[in-house]
């Protein structure tokens, strides 16, 4: 092995995104500096927050360990055995429970995942180290498509969406993640996040269409905008995302 480098074995989907010429996985990414393994896999375009494990001779190392040259890493992606409520060689300080953060980059899927039941916060719209630190703070998984987001140092739990397409999106999510209760679906309000409430159909006549207040009975409403929901019509649409996503 070139005693000027390391070699870093890429497992999974971790490979794809690499730079191409370093997509065979049988190059030596020369050492310029001294640097920790976590800024050696980021310089190759690699969010930490996509790597689950990483293993130097048998043994798993943290994101701290400094490279040498001569040495090889075996780099896994994290997936849904990859635990965000139990600490980690990687992250040991884990998060209390499952929930979200999806910045603009990712609109669509922010919807959807809330339309599933997933608590899923809007990131606020700051610079993106605020955003980062904002989402470690209140212990949601930073959600995006934006790299150097995800690669900011303050960031604990992400996930970077691979696909543009919003209901691939969604079932990447679902992919990744081991939840200790399946999620209610159209439990949440899809424009700002809050759990919906039951609401009497008569308090609510005035807000409703002359249809809508003929042929429905049930109705919630979003105690944090007062938006108010039914199953109607376009439901049927929206089970047919869930579906695909989860199937």
């Amino acid at each position: 092995m070139n005693s000027l480098g390391i070699r870093c074995i890429f497992h999974g989907n971790l490979a794809e995104l690499l730079p191409k010429k370093y997509r065979d996985n049988e190059d030596i990414y020369p050492l310029n500096r001294r640097a920790a393994i976590k800024d050696i896999i980021e310089s190759l375009s690699i969010p930490h927050t996509e790597v689950g494990k990483i293993e130097k001779d048998g043994e798993q190392t943290t994101f701290h360990h400094i490279g040498v040259a001569g040495e090889m890493f075996h780099i896994y992606p994290f997936s849904s055995d990859t635990p965000v409520l139990q600490p980690t060689i990687l992250r040991p300080q884990p998060f209390s429970s499952i929930s979200f953060m999806a910045d603009d980059t990712v609109r669509k899927l922010r919807r959807n995942m809330r339309m599933a039941g997933l608590n899923t916060a809007a990131a606020p719209h700051k610079q993106l180290t605020e955003i980062a630190i904002s989402a470690t703070r209140k212990q949601r998984i930073l959600v995006s498509r934006n790299r150097d987001l995800l690669k900011c140092k303050d960031v604990v739990f992400g996930q970077l969406v691979r696909s543009g397409d919003h209901v691939l999106q969604l079932r990447e999510v679902f992919c990744r993640y081991t939840f200790a209760e399946r999620p209610t679906p159209f439990s949440r309000c899809l424009e700002c996040n809050n759990v919906l409430q039951d609401v009497k159909k008569e308090e609510i006549l005035d807000q409703l269409q002359p249809l809508t207040r003929k042929y429905y009975f049930t109705f919630k409403k979003c105690p944090g905008c007062a938006k108010i929901y039914w199953h109607g019509s376009h439901l049927e649409k929206m089970q047919r995302i869930l579906d695909s996503a989860v199937s």
